[in-house]
């Protein structure tokens, strides 16, 4: 019997015999402590901004090894590919990436490809929780926050010495690149280590996630699963002086990825097919720091800084005929750093300010056919903005019942100017007795977003695919007014139930075109700005404690979104998603069984021809066995029903990955 089937066996004889520990139970949803809606500590049903929660509980039943597979089960997510690159993005409630915010304990990500952050580049290794806030009604965010924020927030590092190492191997059976199943063919492996004192507190962490890609035909050249090695490095040391309320910190953290694609694209010039791949290596390094104080009549304030550079190397080849035809070198930097002052609570009210400075650069250098030079357009190989944001936000009470959170932020920004953006939310606690908890909630907020250096001034360049994407230096600010309205319920311990209405109206939305085919036969898609459109539904979640170790959770969401001058539908947004969970503690001592379902509906990929991605439902096993206090156990099958896209039709977007298992080990001192 080969290694992995070995593994397999002692992996299901430990789950038979182990030691007689149980896990945890299921943290109900409202219970969760939050900071993103307000930057003030309260539990999930009383901030005055609905902020939905992934709890550690959570990352660790579903072995989320990135950010994507911690987000996979959310309802009002979509995890998209990025077109034309290895990775997903997120959208919120119809909302593209390019206005979702991603932040590392509030401080922004920079995304890889100068507009959206790649979300399996960020590991879960230090990662305590992930919050997550939907449309535009905290005045805490300003530009790319249109759609909504997610917020990841680390681990506390504790004093004395502490320690994980956690592995785990998968296979993706007859659809491994190498065609034997029985191999391994992804990898994912984490060491951290933290030592403290009661002043003084270091952390280290090492991640590393690989895959030898995904290929339903080993024998030919086309491989539509990448072939990708991921490396993420950090630590973070913290200094907390005695007998005060105070923290100052610095964090380093580095991403290594490269990837591998390989394709057959059409030769527009002999009409026959050839052997191409892409090869992306990119790098990323970001130092954060800050300090944070609170006086004993609780004045707080803190200062945080942020310093990222990426540079994301492309190459493209020509395997056929041997010849490497396109080189792109793209280098990102940003600088942020922001102040925060909060005023101790006085006559009922919670003052909070900020200000926010920032800095962004993007240089670019292209070459084609490996002897010409590529013309950047006016401006288009180095590019820079700065900005000023600031708010102010007062936290109301009123009545034993009643608060409202009202706030404005205004922005200056060094290519579009000054721009004002109001927003208020109000929470009205019904009933809050032992038994029954129900609360209701609405918000409104401005929203505004300037177009990114990418969407201005970058060339994605597809030619060998038959397009390209360009730039456009005249785009506006985008502009949104979204409206958010829900109800929270929660019987004693063991149901909650949470419902939001959601209404988001566009102008100006920045979108990539068709324009002109060029002299060659490519097609040129430049971005414009839609003059309006807007996304409406619904959203309902629930969890359900059956029984003091049988636990299930549902989610729904339903979803319009449409282009106002044509009354059409916007492409790639199905109208119908929904997500089920199921957790079954002490199956037999010890072991933990969870299931985790999610899907949707059709949905619209090419308007002028009505065509249309088909809808798709996914089935996930985990398992997970607690030796003892400090060792873990676990494995699971993704895909159980093996639902696949068709790789032969062009505007099918069915999942990727077929069926996926895998087995693994946490060890914890």
């Amino acid at each position: 019997m080969r290694l992995f089937g070995k593994i397999h066996w002692a992996f299901c004889l430990v789950l038979i015999f182990g030691s007689e520990i149980s896990l945890s139970a299921l943290t109900l949803e409202l219970d969760n402590v939050v900071v993103t809606g307000t930057r003030t500590e309260k539990l999930s049903r009383e901030s005055p901004v609905r902020t939905e929660v992934v709890s550690e509980e959570e990352i660790l039943t579903i072995h989320a090894r990135d950010l994507k597979e911690a987000l996979q089960y959310m309802p009002g997510l979509q995890l998209r590919e990025i077109h034309g690159k290895s990775g997903y993005e997120v959208w919120i409630q119809g909302l593209s990436a390019d206005r979702v915010l991603i932040l590392l304990d509030g401080m922004p990500i920079t995304p890889t490809t100068g507009s959206s952050v790649d979300v399996t580049q960020l590991s879960m290794i230090d990662v305590e929780r992930v919050e997550v806030v939907k449309g535009a009604t905290s005045a805490l965010y300003g530009s790319a926050a249109m759609g909504g924020v997610v917020n990841l927030i680390s681990k506390p590092i504790a004093s004395g010495l502490h320690g994980e190492v956690t592995g785990d191997a998968g296979t993706y059976f007859s659809q491994n690149p190498n065609g034997d199943g029985a191999e391994p063919s992804a990898y994912h492996g984490r060491v951290r280590g933290s030592v403290g004192s009661e002043q003084w507190r270091l952390r280290f962490a090492i991640d590393e996630n690989s895959a030898d890609g995904i290929d339903p035909d080993p024998d030919t050249w086309k491989q539509p699963g990448d072939e990708i090695t991921r490396q993420n490095i950090g630590a973070r040391l913290e200094w907390l002086p005695s007998k005060q309320d105070a923290e100052a910190y610095l964090q380093l953290s580095s991403l290594d990825e490269t990837t591998l694609s390989r394709f057959v694209a059409d030769n527009n010039a002999n009409n026959i097919l050839e052997n191409n791949s892409k090869s992306e290596a990119l790098d990323r390094l970001r130092i954060a720091s800050g300090v944070s104080w609170q006086s004993p009549n609780r004045w707080r304030w803190s200062l945080d800084g942020l310093q990222e550079t990426l540079t994301d190397d492309t190459r493209k080849e020509n395997h056929s005929f041997q010849y490497h035809y396109d080189f792109r070198e793209a280098d990102f930097d940003i600088a942020r750093y922001s102040l925060r002052l909060e005023l101790p609570q006085l006559a009922n009210q919670i003052w909070m300010f900020g200000f926010d400075l920032s800095d962004e650069a993007l240089n670019q250098v292209k070459s084609a056919n490996s002897i010409s030079a590529f013309e950047c357009e006016l401006e288009g190989c180095h590019t820079e903005r700065d900005g000023q944001e600031f708010f102010i936000q007062d936290d109301l009470f009123f009545g034993e019942n009643w608060e409202l959170l009202i706030g404005a932020r205004y922005q200056k920004d060094s290519d579009f100017g000054n721009h004002f953006a109001p927003k208020f939310n109000l929470r009205y606690q019904y009933i809050d007795e032992l038994e029954k908890n129900i609360f209701f909630r609405l918000g409104w907020g401005g929203g505004y977003r300037v177009p990114n250096l990418k969407e201005r001034f970058f060339v994605f360049d597809h030619s060998n695919l038959g397009y390209m994407v360009l730039g456009n230096p005249e785009l506006k600010p985008e502009e949104s007014s979204s409206w958010q309205f829900g109800i929270g319920m929660q019987w004693q311990e063991n149901l909650t139930i949470d419902i939001n209405f959601f209404y988001n109206d566009l102008s100006d939305l920045i979108q990539a075109d068709f324009e002109e085919f060029d002299s060659s036969g490519v097609q040129l898609f430049r971005y414009h700005n839609l003059d309006k459109a807007q996304t409406k539904g619904a959203e309902m979640t629930g969890r359900w404690r059956y029984r003091s170790n049988l636990n299930f959770s549902w989610g729904y969401t339903f979803l319009e979104a449409k282009d106002k001058a044509t009354e059409g539908d916007l492409t790639r947004r199905p109208q119908h998603q929904m997500s089920l969970g199921m957790d079954w503690l002490d199956i037999i001592p010890g072991l933990k069984l969870s299931v985790r379902a999610r899907g949707q509906s059709h949905e619209l990929v090419d308007s002028n021809n009505d065509r249309r991605s088909p809808g798709w439902v996914l089935v996930d096993l985990k398992l997970n066995k607690k030796v003892n206090d400090n060792v873990q156990l676990f494995s699971g099958l993704d895909n159980v029903l093996n639902r696949q896209r068709d790789f032969e039709t062009a505007f099918d977007f069915a999942p990727v990955a077929g069926r996926f298992f895998y087995v693994g080990f946490r060890v914890r001192y």
